[in-house]
């Protein structure tokens, strides 16, 4: 992304040079100012905030404001025709539509208006928010809410779901300028809340204004307008709510915000995107804590629905840390992979299982019947120390009993020598 206005040309000729290192314009008495002298006095502001913001911010990065929000709206296709009239779009724009002017009983904030589209066929067509009372209907009439109300048919077949995506009022850090931009609303589909495939964002649009089109800019002296001084041009960035396909990779002249994958929100830019400031953050974090999860992502398999040679792995939303920087999915992610085909035959494979507690054993006698998980006597004495002579001298030290599922291994002081082997025992 960079700015594409080239000011080093005529009227302008902008000719600074980051690489004089110039930092300050130094007018003296006696010697005409220049055009290009001012204009570049600009540059060299422009390019000491440049440094500093590139410093705090990634380039496209929300600085305030700017909340986004997906939701779904009724739409409304009108007929195109009113009491022999036809209809006018644009007058529904930013009002709120009743039933009736005199008692209302339903009423809606128009948020998107789009006129008819000869290419798709699309009708003139209203996107709103249901304020109060009943939802409109096919056939019925709508009337703006005003002193001189416009009046329009809703067709008979014209009302339905559809989905928008708003951003409110915001300063976004892009190329060296930080840029206000207007809340916006645009739908990611008109007719349905299910389907949308969009990535979201502004695209950048650069014009130069003049007093020609903005009289305003002309020299107010005398408290009106002088046409006859026209004063300087504008330079302006506006930042115009938009969408891209999936699978556009391009992000010349682009914000992206969010993203929608079958009318479900899989992205979207919530926090400012911070840039060497944020690299400071991660280290400090990844020396305190490490790589860890806040969400833990999990995962799960299915057969692909497509293909039943493809399984989906399916990884859940979740929230890490990863070398100090944050990283946070707001919706499944799923990968398709082959299903394993291939075989191996592995003989004598030493294998382990976790059977859970257990408890260190140590001068065993014999073998414990871990195949036919039959009782073994528990005795509070070493095993020499046990009276076997009657029944009843046995359970003079019998504590209990229990059934050995497995054995391993553990430690031994001396290898060589069986009876100083430690081993980790699990009984049930």
């Amino acid at each position: 992304m960079s700015i594409n206005t080239n000011f080093n040309a005529n009227p302008y000729y902008d000719d600074y040079d980051e690489d004089k290192k110039f930092l300050r314009m130094l007018f003296k008495p006696g010697y005409a100012v220049q055009a290009r002298e001012l204009t570049q006095l600009q540059s060299i502001l422009q390019k000491q905030t440049e440094r500093f913001g590139n410093h705090v911010f990634k380039n496209g990065s929300v600085v305030t404001g700017g909340q986004t929000f997906l939701q779904d709206a009724t739409y409304l296709e009108l007929d195109s025709t009113y009491a022999g009239s036809a209809v006018t779009a644009n007058n529904f724009v930013g009002v709120a539509i009743v039933d009736s002017i005199s008692t209302p009983t339903k009423r809606a904030e128009v948020i998107k208006v789009y006129d008819a589209d000869s290419g798709t066929g699309d009708p003139k067509t209203l996107l709103v928010k249901q304020l109060y009372g009943s939802a409109f209907v096919p056939g019925d009439t709508i009337l703006t809410y005003e002193t001189s109300p416009t009046s329009a048919n809703i067709s008979t077949s014209g009302v339905g779901t559809g989905q928008i995506f708003s951003v409110n009022e915001g300063v976004y850090y892009y190329d060296g300028y930080f840029i206000k931009t207007a809340a916006q609303t645009i739908a990611t589909s008109k007719y349905t809340n299910t389907t949308a495939n969009a990535r979201i964002g502004f695209e950048i649009t650069e014009s130069t204004i003049q007093s020609t089109s903005d009289t305003s800019l002309l020299d107010p002296a005398q408290d009106a307008s002088n046409y006859q001084a026209p004063g300087s041009d504008r330079f302006k960035i506006d930042l115009v709510l938009s969408t891209r396909s999936l699978a556009s990779t391009d992000t010349t002249q682009f914000i992206e915000l969010s993203r929608v994958e079958s009318g479900t929100l899989t992205r979207n830019a919530r926090f400012p995107i911070y840039s060497v400031l944020e690299d400071t953050f991660a280290r400090r974090t990844y020396d305190e804590s490490g790589n860890y999860t806040i969400k833990p992502f999990i995962i799960s398999l299915q057969t692909n629905t497509s293909n039943t040679a493809n399984m989906d792995v399916i990884l859940s939303p979740g929230k890490a840390y990863v070398y100090g920087f944050e990283f946070e999915t707001i919706a499944p992610t799923t990968v398709t992979v082959a299903k394993p085909r291939t075989t191996r035959a592995v003989a004598n494979k030493r294998l382990t299982a976790d059977y859970g507690n257990f408890v260190y054993t140590t001068n065993h006698f014999g073998s414990l019947p871990i195949n036919a998980l039959t009782s073994v006597d528990l005795h509070c004495v070493p095993n020499a120390s046990i009276n076997l002579t009657s029944t009843a001298s046995i359970t003079n030290t019998k504590i209990g009993t229990a059934r050995v599922k497995s054995m391993s291994f553990d430690s031994a002081s001396n290898t060589s020598n069986s009876l100083t082997y430690d081993y980790k025992t699990t009984k049930v």
